[in-house]
């Protein structure tokens, strides 16, 4: 079943994820989880960035957003064992400690959504909980929490949060692999589209973005297998033309796939990253050109920005 949702007004283009300088690219970026270090090249000046937040050869989690929505991306971790986001904002270099979700040492197994959930131009505090498929929320405009149940509790789903609808507001969504079925439950009405878009044991990736431009976040897996992308492109109302499949990486390594708007035109590009030589390889959708960028020494695990860890268990997309 797929419910289509018409609306006069035109949805705002998708802020573009890992935007460090606030020039409305997409910066090239690695979490080193040996260092705690977090490299990155500015797209604005093309200059090399560090900024050490985290702990060293631990398990916190590197998380993209806008927590104080002054357009840049903040440096955050989010730490499993005891539940706490620590915020480096970049509006004022303040530090923020904050405890949301039930901590690994009190066996949660949370999984960090973060999100603009309440519209206010905020990336809020949100968990996934795989145990009752609840997604709680601590909203940022009112400080209150929100409490939703999306999902099938202990089935495996996968969350894939993204604002679907184009409302400006983060909804939750699930990839089911199972059946390679995404369940949408639309922020600004409650409707609910579920969409069938990939293959079963295809070991595929889902990689929700707006890959057309239209201000909605668009369906997509990634095959490792074949290095394809299949997108479903929200932004045609041609049923034939909604599919799209492109290739993008080296079937059978260990590419990562990244989605980021690295050229600014408000659709998201097609990227991998090469680990091993901590090198990122961006197809741009704006132009034809390939983009090569190698940031840092290889030290340990690095770990790609804006990558998804969907289970938390510290390794993309798994």
């Amino acid at each position: 079943m797929v419910v289509t949702i018409t609306d006069n007004e035109p949805a705002a283009a998708i802020r573009a994820p890992a935007d460090f300088d606030g020039d409305g690219k997409t910066d090239v970026a690695i979490f080193q989880r040996e260092t705690g270090q977090w490299i990155g090249r500015y797209s604005a000046t093309d200059l090399l960035f560090s900024q050490a937040w985290g702990l060293a050869q631990s398990s916190d989690m590197p998380l993209i957003g806008d927590f104080d929505g002054d357009g840049k991306t903040d440096f955050v971790v989010y730490r499993p064992e005891d539940s706490v986001w620590v915020q480096l904002r970049s509006s004022d270099k303040g530090v923020v400690h904050t405890t949301w979700g039930k901590a690994k040492s009190a066996g949660g197994s949370d999984v960090p959504v973060p999100g603009d959930y309440d519209g206010d131009g905020k990336t809020d505090l949100a968990v996934f909980r795989p145990s009752t498929a609840d997604w709680l929320v601590l909203q940022s405009a009112s400080g209150t929490a929100n409490v939703q149940n999306w999902g099938l509790a202990g089935g495996g789903d996968l969350p894939v949060p993204g604002d679907y609808d184009g409302d400006r507001k983060t909804d939750r969504a699930v990839f089911r692999p199972s059946t390679a079925e995404w369940f949408i439950r639309n922020s600004s009405n409650g409707l609910v589209t579920v969409q069938r878009w990939g293959e079963v044991e295809k070991a595929e990736i889902p990689l929700p973005a707006d890959y057309d431009g239209d201000g909605l976040t668009d369906v997509a897996v990634f095959r490792p297998s074949t290095a394809q992308w299949f997108l479903y492109l929200s932004g045609t109302s041609n049923p034939a033309l909604k599919p799209s499949v492109k290739t993008w990486g080296e079937p059978h390594t260990k590419d990562i796939p990244i989605v980021g708007d690295y050229d600014g035109d408000g659709k998201a590009d097609l990227a991998v990253f090469r680990p091993g030589f901590n090198e990122l390889l961006v197809k741009m959708s704006a132009a034809v050109n390939v983009r090569s960028t190698t940031l840092g020494n290889v030290i340990g695990i690095e770990y790609p920005l804006p990558a998804l860890d969907t289970n938390a268990d510290l390794v993309p997309y798994r």
